[in-house]
């Protein structure tokens, strides 16, 4: 039904390109199909990150359930683009034709060179609601836990540092007066951003912890030290420990 309704939609109209981030929701599926069969051309560019692992087997389950559907699709006469290094590597990994496209601007801006008083640490970790897609993603437990976990680490060092907690607030999960209470015991050095986009804390920060989320690959991409850490066993870059950005 809702096939035949996209159909009528674009029947008798001229579109040449078609652009999706995924395949594997209904509604782009459905969309990507009927491109496919017509005259457009159908380009897939994932939104997410997609690192190669060979660590361990549950790793490689992980990553290719993260890159099915996003990265590439079983679909006929999809046209798939790699919009990272990481993509690069994972495609060329499975031996699965690919084009090379240029980067967003948004993971090449400059660094700010506004001289800080304290080394600045970004938490800007992705939670998924209600423990769903565990393992390479957290629970909102392990994401808090996590956080304080760091913070009583670091807290020797709290004078000279900041950390800057970025959450993605999911209702009755995670709101902001519940993370900030739980957060309370460090508040001499842990904060929560109020910056409305993400570009701004990335630029000012000097390093930036998450498990998963593309602001990894935007942090790397900026030439900003960055870690995959969490609660779980899963690491984004766990094959990439002997990584050389200068030989790429």
């Amino acid at each position: 039904g809702y096939q035949k309704y996209l159909c009528s939609l674009i029947d008798k109209k001229n579109i040449q390109k078609t652009i999706l981030h995924a395949t594997r929701y209904s509604e782009l599926y459905a969309l990507a199909s009927i491109m496919s069969l017509k005259s457009s051309k159908v380009f897939l560019i994932s939104h997410g990150t997609h690192t190669v692992q060979k660590n361990n087997y549950l790793d490689l389950i992980s990553n290719k359930q993260l890159a099915l559907a996003l990265l590439y699709s079983k679909l006929k006469n999809i046209i798939h683009c790699s919009q990272s290094l990481f993509s690069d590597d994972y495609f060329l990994d499975i031996k699965f034709k690919f084009k090379r496209i240029n980067h967003l601007s948004i993971v090449s801006a400059k660094k700010s060179k506004v001289r800080k008083s304290k080394f600045k640490i970004l938490h800007a970790s992705t939670i998924k609601p209600f423990n769903t897609r565990t393992y390479y993603y957290e629970t909102s437990f392990e994401y808090i836990r996590g956080i304080k976990l760091i913070a009583k680490k670091l807290d020797s060092l709290s004078n000279e540092l900041e950390i800057i907690v970025r959450p993605r607030f999911i209702k009755e999960e995670i709101t902001y007066n519940y993370l900030k209470d739980e957060l309370f015991e460090f508040n001499k050095f842990v904060k929560i951003s109020d910056n409305k986009e993400f570009l701004t804390d990335i630029k000012n920060c000097d390093c930036l912890i998450s498990l998963s989320s593309t602001t990894l690959e935007q942090a790397f991409n900026m030439g900003i030290p960055c870690l995959s850490y969490g609660l779980t066993k899963y690491n984004h870059f766990g094959s990439y420990s002997n990584f050389n950005i200068d030989k790429k």
